[in-house]
């Protein structure tokens, strides 16, 4: 799995569509000198790459309170039932949300709106350290498994509630409404493969 940027045209194109009106960016958090506005991991789901946004986890704590104090007073950091938090801890146990992976806002992308992002070449020395801490991480194996196992039940989820949503959970209906429409999504993605050939 790599760390990539996404061409803001593309993200545009999608966003036109007001079917697809919940596609986002992932400026939070993130510098966009050097135009890196798009910065996120990508993996294979179907036929399709997809990409994953990287939301800075400080952002997203004072955001939506994600922070709590436990009984024996170490701060832990609430887990999300689909994003995938990156957590550190310190000698005491005390978390502290570093990044997350925003696999509620993951939509798929083609080859041609990828745009490869070099960690060593990143000119910010905070952002590549984090970076290559969370791309340490992302790559573990254990860490793939929860990735993969998350994103295809997600997937699956989202197609089951476009197609049969009696076989889903009101629950699982519910968070599957929030997700992307990845089906109409797909179709778009040939669309702008479409355009972007007879460009040539």
């Amino acid at each position: 799995m790599r760390l990539i940027n996404v061409d803001p045209n593309y993200i545009d194109f999608l966003k036109k569509d007001p079917r697809l009106s919940n596609v986002r960016d992932s400026k939070i958090g993130l510098s966009t000198n050097g135009g890196r506005k798009y910065v996120g991991v990508c993996l294979t789901v179907g036929e399709y790459l997809y990409y994953i946004p990287i939301h800075k986890g400080s952002k997203e704590m004072s955001k939506h309170g994600k922070t709590y104090t436990n009984a024996s007073g170490i701060r832990k950091i609430k887990r999300s039932k689909f994003d995938i938090e990156f957590i550190e801890r310190d000698k005491d146990g005390n978390e502290k949300l570093t990044s997350i992976l925003v696999t509620a806002c993951m939509i798929p992308i083609p080859s041609q709106a990828v745009i490869e992002y070099d960690i060593s070449s990143e000119p910010n020395p905070k952002f590549k350290a984090d970076f290559t801490d969370l791309m340490n991480w992302v790559n573990k194996e254990n860490t793939l498994k929860i990735i993969n196992n998350r994103v295809n039940k997600m997937y699956n989820t989202k197609i089951a509630s476009l197609n049969s949503p009696s076989s889903l959970t009101e629950e699982e209906r519910k968070y599957a409404s929030y997700w992307v429409n990845y089906k109409l999504a797909e179709e778009k993605c040939k669309e702008w493969i479409g355009i972007q050939e007879n460009k040539k």
